[in-house]
């Protein structure tokens, strides 16, 4: 039963990634980053009222994550249960060619069904471009037009390659990714 449930979220969340728009990397330069952490929270407060969970981290942070009312396992969770964090994150970053700032965002979420071990996953990416209108090069700085008409001004670090190909016109794609699954350990 795990495994159908793994598999159907998998393939559900790669079915909506392929639905984003993705810039063409073929023929841009670019560079991907990512990461990934595990960590085990202490659950020290339930709110039936606003089905909100309160964690507490590995090193005495405290979030809150409120439950939506689809999730069936709101009523299994109890102070002083363990709640094991995944997040994994990736950032990837393309100079494409010329042409229009756009924004896309997507996002998908998952439970386990009602009467097994409470899981939940929730994956989103968001796609932004934006148009180069100013470079210092001596500094790496680029002033960018985002797509609402704002402009910011950034500097290049210089572990990022292809700087130096970047020209007034051009756009940059950023690809940001996150997924947090969630699983409840009984003691």
């Amino acid at each position: 039963m795990k495994t159908k449930l793994t598999v159907a979220l998998i393939v559900l969340i790669l079915a909506t990634f392929a639905t984003l728009p993705i810039p063409d990397p073929a023929d841009a330069q670019g560079v991907e980053m990512a990461g990934a952490k595990v960590v085990m929270g202490k659950v020290v407060a339930v709110d039936d009222a606003t089905r909100a969970m309160t964690l507490q981290g590995p090193m005495g942070e405290v979030m809150t994550i409120i439950i939506p009312p689809t999730d069936p396992h709101f009523d299994q969770i109890e102070v002083g249960d363990q709640v094991k964090i995944e997040y994994h994150e990736s950032v990837a970053l393309y100079i494409g060619k010329p042409g229009e700032a756009t924004a896309t965002a997507g996002a998908i979420t998952g439970t386990s069904p009602k009467g097994t071990q409470p899981k939940a996953v929730v994956a989103r990416a968001v796609d932004v471009s934006a148009k180069v209108v100013a470079i210092d090069k001596p500094s790496r700085g680029l002033t960018l037009e985002l797509t609402d008409g704002r402009q910011v001004t950034t500097r290049v670090d210089e572990s990022l390659p292809g700087f130096e190909t970047i020209r007034v016109g051009d756009t940059i794609h950023a690809r940001i990714t996150e997924a947090v699954a969630l699983s409840l350990e009984k003691q």
